[in-house]
C-alpha cells in the first residue's frame, strides 16, 4: 500500500498509469525495493518519476533492483559528478562486478548513471547545459575506463612502446580524441560518438613475445 501522499504524487505525473504499473511491478518482482519505498516516501517518489517519464529506464530498475538501493544512497542528487569521481566509482563497480564482461560493465554502470542524471534532469536540478555536460563527462570516463583496461594486457604483451624524437627513444603514447558533440560536451541522451584515436610516433615496443621487438606501425 501506498500513502495517500504519494496517490496525489502520481496523479499529478506526466503517465500516471505507467507509474502505477511499475509501482505494481515493483511489489511483485521486487518485494525487498517496494518495502524500502514505503519506507522512503522520497525514493519512492523518485522512482516513481522516472518510470512516468522513461519506460526504460522504469525497466532498468525493475531487471536490476540494486540500482534502487543505490539511488537510495544517492544522498545529494542536485550535485554534478566530476569526471574524477566517476572514473573512480567505475574502477568499485567493475571490482564489485568482476565476473562480469567488460563490455557489461560498462553498459549497466552506464545505465545506472543515467537514472541519477535523468532524475535531475526531470527534477529541474540541472539545466538543460549541465545535463549534456554531465552526460559527456560520463561518456570520457567510460571511455579513459575502457582505453585503461584494452593498453594495459598491450603492455604485458608486448612491452612499452617507444619512438625516436630529436634523436632520443622516448616512451610512445596513445589517446582517444573526442568529436562533435562529445568534443564539445553537448552529448545528448541518444547521441552517438565520434572519436579518433592517435599515437604519438612510429616506432618498436620493448618486448619480446614472439622472440623479437615488435613493430607498433
Amino acid at each position: 500500500m501506498v500513502s495517500e501522499r504519494i496517490e496525489r504524487f502520481i496523479r499529478t505525473l506526466p503517465d500516471p498509469q505507467g507509474a502505477k504499473i511499475f509501482l505494481e511491478r515493483l511489489q511483485e518482482e521486487a518485494p525487498k525495493q517496494a518495502a524500502l519505498c514505503t519506507k522512503n516516501e522520497e525514493l519512492c517518489a523518485n522512482l516513481l518519476l522516472l518510470a512516468s517519464y522513461s519506460p526504460l529506464l522504469a525497466e532498468s530498475c525493475l531487471q536490476h533492483p540494486d540500482y534502487i538501493n543505490w539511488l537510495e544512497r544517492e544522498r545529494d542528487i542536485a550535485k554534478m559528478k566530476s569526471k574524477e569521481e566517476l572514473v573512480e566509482e567505475l574502477a568499485r563497480f567493475s571490482a564489485v562486478n568482476s565476473t562480469l564482461s567488460d563490455s557489461v560493465v560498462l553498459a549497466r554502470f552506464k545505465r545506472r548513471e543515467l537514472l541519477r542524471i535523468y532524475l535531475r534532469d526531470c527534477k529541474k536540478l540541472a539545466t538543460m547545459s549541465e545535463t549534456t555536460e554531465e552526460l559527456s563527462i560520463l561518456a570520457d570516463a567510460m571511455l579513459e575506463r575502457t582505453l585503461q583496461k584494452a593498453y594495459q594486457p598491450l603492455l604485458q604483451r608486448y612491452g612499452q612502446p617507444t619512438t625516436q624524437e630529436q634523436g632520443r627513444l622516448t616512451n610512445a603514447e596513445m589517446a582517444i580524441v573526442a568529436l562533435g558533440k562529445l568534443g564539445s560536451r553537448e552529448l545528448n541522451y541518444s547521441s552517438d560518438i565520434d572519436l579518433v584515436f592517435i599515437y604519438s610516433g612510429d616506432g618498436e615496443t620493448t618486448g619480446k613475445s614472439t622472440g623479437a621487438v615488435e613493430s607498433t606501425t
